[in-house]
């Protein structure tokens, strides 16, 4: 379990998704496990991100079966090197989603996929002969969530060729350079990029490189700057470190090419935020419209579409974010009131009409499908979303259904939600989470709730805002409102 994973089982729990049986068992499990032939560190990824690797080398197939088990038993993922055929085939067999990167001599089994950083490593070797120490790195630093650019065969007997991947070598956050012969290559690459170098010297040579020995010198004596060395032949050292390097240097990177470091988003919400809204605002950030919508496509909902543009209200420029239903199924609100989380304000509905939803305090919907909690559930679950969107989106739909359950005294599977279950706060709901992912998981600051005063007319008649569900939502978050 990486602390990522931790703070997940810790979100569920509070959201209500894990019973505190479950959590506490989740965090019971001992840190180190006794195989006698092998005391397995379980709680390796909790500390360093990853869980313990299995060298295969000198490991009989059933100690590596057993020991891979064990951590799997604990995490989502196990990699294990320097693995022959025979092993191979035990895990193979033992786990159906294991992958044998042959080249690499490496095995991977990844029950559930690390998303990937933003960014990315480039892993260079000099020539062919270097591809099963390159290979090794590349599927380490893939394993661990990172993009990898593979360079191969640029050895400095032909420097055209590295020259014709600049580009490249100059974008990637850290670079893993594999060589063998003279092991010229890295301090060749030092002073072209203004990048870590992570040289691996290679075992590949005549006499003279006395095993890797010769390039290992050449690497620790290069006089190019920014130049780590790992011992020969340890592409996974190089790939991990190159991780770890990744994982600090990352901007986020969108599609197309343009980047921004995001750590803390603080929203100011003043008078209310809808899903809508904060969209728009995380358009204004520079999450591309493109990447929203090809996000949403992966959900099997149809009837809409989405539309930004830019406008200026009091003088102030913002991002307009809109769903646009095509059918009837659209919330909808009395003529003349657009309700925004606790406020309202005049509006009229055009011929086609524009929504804005991101809580159940909403005006009674005309429409006659109400999807229940369990409907939304597995309509997300059914998605080509990644892991984490759909974790999250699903969370924010259960803590709804939660509030609303204790309202009317039904079980969160059987709550039908009303405006929340339309379509257009589906799309919102879904696109903030796709958001967030695409900032690289920001920590979000909030200044306190202002939820306003009055009336709201909605499907169960008229109430004090903040309505019910509401005041029962930011309740259980521990929400401040003023």
């Amino acid at each position: 379990m990486t602390p990522a994973e931790l703070i997940q089982l810790l979100e569920a729990f509070r959201a209500g998704d894990k019973t505190l049986e479950e959590t506490a068992r989740n965090l019971q499990r001992p840190p180190v496990a006794d195989l006698v032939f092998a005391q397995v560190d379980t709680h390796r990824a909790l500390r360093t991100g990853f869980p313990e690797v299995i060298f295969g080398e000198g490991k009989t197939p059933s100690q590596i079966l057993a020991i891979a088990a064990q951590v799997l038993s604990a995490n989502e993922r196990v990699l294990i090197t320097r693995i022959n055929d025979v092993a191979v085939e035990v895990l193979t067999q033992a786990f159906p989603q294991a992958t044998h990167h042959a080249l690499a001599r490496c095995v991977t089994i990844q029950l559930t996929p690390l998303p990937r950083q933003p960014g990315f490593i480039a892993v260079l070797c000099a020539g062919t002969s270097d591809l099963p120490v390159a290979e090794e790195a590349a599927v380490t630093a893939e394993v661990m969530g990172n993009r990898v650019e593979r360079i191969f065969d640029v050895g400095v007997a032909g420097l055209h060729r590295l020259f014709r991947r600049l580009d490249i070598l100059q974008q990637a956050n850290v670079l893993v350079v594999v060589a063998g012969m003279e092991g010229a290559l890295p301090s060749v690459v030092a002073g072209l990029v203004r990048r870590p170098i992570i040289a691996v010297p290679t075992s590949v040579g005549y006499g003279a490189n006395f095993g890797g020995l010769s390039a290992l010198l050449t690497m620790l004596n290069s006089c190019g700057s920014g130049v780590t060395v790992v011992n020969i032949d340890n592409g996974f050292g190089a790939g991990f470190a190159a991780s770890q390097i990744n994982t600090l240097a990352s901007p986020t990177t969108f599609a197309d090419g343009s980047q921004h470091l995001m750590k803390t988003l603080y929203l100011d919400i003043f008078s209310g935020i809808s899903g809508d809204m904060f969209t728009g605002a995380m358009i204004a950030l520079g999450v591309p419209v493109a990447h929203i919508e090809a996000e949403l496509k992966k959900v099997h909902l149809s009837g809409y579409h989405v539309h930004a543009r830019q406008e200026t209200k009091a003088q102030i420029a913002g991002i307009k974010f809109d769903v646009h239903c095509h059918e009837q199924e659209a919330h909808s609100h009395p003529l003349g009131t657009h309700i925004h989380a606790g406020h309202s304000h005049p509006h009229q509905h055009g011929p086609t009409p524009i929504f804005k939803a991101f809580a159940p305090l909403t005006n009674f919907p005309t429409h006659d499908h109400h999807r229940t909690f369990s409907d939304i559930r597995s309509l997300i679950d059914q998605s080509g979303l990644s892991a984490w969107v759909k974790q999250k989106s699903i969370a924010v739909f259960r803590r709804i259904a939660v509030a609303e359950g204790r309202i009317h005294g039904l079980p969160e599977e059987s709550v039908h939600f009303h405006e929340v279950g339309a379509i257009d706060s589906i799309v919102d709901i879904v696109a903030a989470c796709v958001c967030i992912e695409a900032l690289d998981h920001p920590r979000i600051l909030a200044a306190p709730v202002c939820e306003g005063t009055g009336w709201i007319h909605c499907a169960h008649g008229r109430f004090p805002i903040p309505a019910p569900a509401t005041l029962a939502i930011l309740g259980d978050a521990g929400i401040a409102i003023s």
